[in-house]
C-alpha cells in the first residue's frame, strides 16, 4: 500500500497510519501506533495484508457508498 499526500509518499504501515490519521475521529487514535518503530510495525502490516481475504472475506465487486456513507471517505 502506498499513500501520497501533499508532502511525501508513505508505504506499508506508514501509509495505513497516515490514512487513519486523515480519517479523523476514533480512527486517528489508532494512528498513535506510529510511535512504534517501523521495523516492528511493518511485519504486522504484512501479516494482516497477506491474510486479509482469509479473515475478512473477498467480494466480487466493491460496495458503492450510500449518501450516509459519503462522510467516511477522504475528499
Amino acid at each position: 500500500m502506498f499513500y501520497l499526500d501533499e508532502e511525501q509518499l508513505y508505504s506499508q504501515s506508514d501509509a495505513a497510519l497516515q490514512v487513519l490519521k486523515r480519517l479523523g475521529g476514533l480512527w486517528s487514535v489508532l494512528s498513535l501506533i506510529r510511535l512504534l518503530p517501523g521495523p516492528c510495525r511493518d511485519p504486522i502490516y504484512r501479516l494482516i495484508a497477506s491474510n486479509r481475504y482469509r479473515w475478512f472475506g473477498r467480494r466480487s465487486a466493491c460496495r458503492m457508498p450510500t449518501e450516509a456513507d459519503q462522510d467516511h471517505f477522504l475528499p
